[in-house]
């Protein structure tokens, strides 16, 4: 375990990021991802735009690789390539989750809007 920790303070020293902002962003963002998902789904619930909460979910997917990016320092080109695909998967990722809210939230909503059917004991 010293081994590992000693690593991770050699490269967060070498390429200026910082081990704990990176955890923070990483998994501090996954409450407010959650929070933000089932804004969307409300949203789409009541057929309104989720341009803004899709947007939002897509940065906080992406913020801890953005970081690396951003801050880091002396960072080997692959760095890049390898935050890239990140990004790219976060992005589709995200994608599919906003679908399937909003596929989830539509069809919620048609199930609350179709008239429900009348019993032999409320007919009369």
């Amino acid at each position: 375990m010293d081994g590992i920790l000693e690593t991770v303070r050699e490269l967060s020293a070498t390429y200026n990021v910082n081990p704990v902002i990176f955890g923070i962003l990483y998994i501090g963002g996954i409450p407010l991802f959650l929070g933000v998902a089932g804004w969307l789904a409300a949203r789409a619930k009541a057929k309104k735009s989720v341009t803004v909460q899709a947007l939002l979910l897509l940065f906080l997917a992406i913020q801890p690789y953005l970081y690396v990016a951003l801050f880091g320092e002396n960072l080997p080109v692959w760095v890049y390539g390898v935050i890239a695909v990140m990004v790219a998967f976060g992005g589709w990722s995200t994608w599919r989750s906003v679908e399937k809210k909003k596929a989830e939230a539509l069809a919620e909503a048609a199930s609350e809007d179709e008239p429900r059917p009348v019993t032999g004991a409320s007919a009369s």
